[in-house]
């Protein structure tokens, strides 16, 4: 009989990490967490894309303040497999940012409330809009990409549960009269005392829809939860 438990035992971990595909092993807040990356993707955080990636990203948030950003602290960067080099196909891309849940601790619950209270404040949202267009927008000049303008859609919540919050937002912006469309696809889930936070970031018309990326990090953030219990 014991053996019989200890085989089932073993075979649920041996399914959820065969299902998980590439996990990876990160410490935050002297808390060690395991994050899986979500399938038909690979990390690329050491690789070219990684690299520039984080130094956007590093860009983008040091224009934000800190109240606004949480303290997020980029983690991992993951692109489709073999891509992690290739600059020239980047999209889509994504990253793993974490933020701190301490003070206060929220629940899952209370974390899904607060934001919708905040998506549906337009006077807030039109702020943080305002602020972050212009982040990225000098992030991006950054780049060599002089844009003639950027704008923010109203990000939308899609979905909440006990393990995740899905919010997408669509961006556009023209750089030398040449129109660009992407939407940001974004996960949050509650983890003790980590908020983390999956982007995948693609572009109108990409490889997979908005939709189907909600859903990749619907099933990831189950995977998520059940590892760092």
């Amino acid at each position: 009989m014991k053996k019989k438990l200890l085989f089932l035992f073993l075979f649920s971990l041996l399914v959820t990490y065969s299902q998980a595909g590439e996990v990876e092993s990160y410490d935050y807040n002297n808390e060690n967490l395991l994050l899986p990356i979500p399938n038909g993707f690979c990390n690329a955080t050491d690789e070219l894309v990684g690299i520039v990636i984080l130094d956007y990203i590093g860009m983008q948030l040091s224009q934000i303040s800190n109240a606004m950003s949480g303290n997020l602290e980029p983690a991992i960067v993951f692109t489709r497999c073999g891509f992690e080099n290739n600059l020239d196909e980047i999209y889509p891309w994504g990253y793993i940012g974490l933020i701190n849940n301490t003070k206060p601790q929220m629940t899952q619950k209370t974390f899904n409330k607060s934001l919708e209270m905040v998506l549906d404040s337009s006077k807030m949202m039109q702020k943080i809009e305002e602020i972050v267009g212009t982040a990225k927008k000098d992030a991006l000049s950054e780049f060599g990409l002089d844009l003639d303008s950027f704008g923010m859609d109203q990000p939308l919540l899609g979905w909440t549960d006990k393990n995740i919050a899905i919010v997408t937002t669509r961006g556009q912006y023209i750089d030398e009269g040449e129109l660009t469309t992407e939407i940001v696809v974004q996960g949050s889930s509650i983890v003790n005392k980590v908020l983390i936070n999956y982007y995948i970031n693609d572009e109108e018309n990409g490889i997979s829809t908005p939709i189907e990326k909600a859903t990749l990090l619907i099933d990831n953030s189950k995977l998520l939860v059940r590892m760092n219990k």
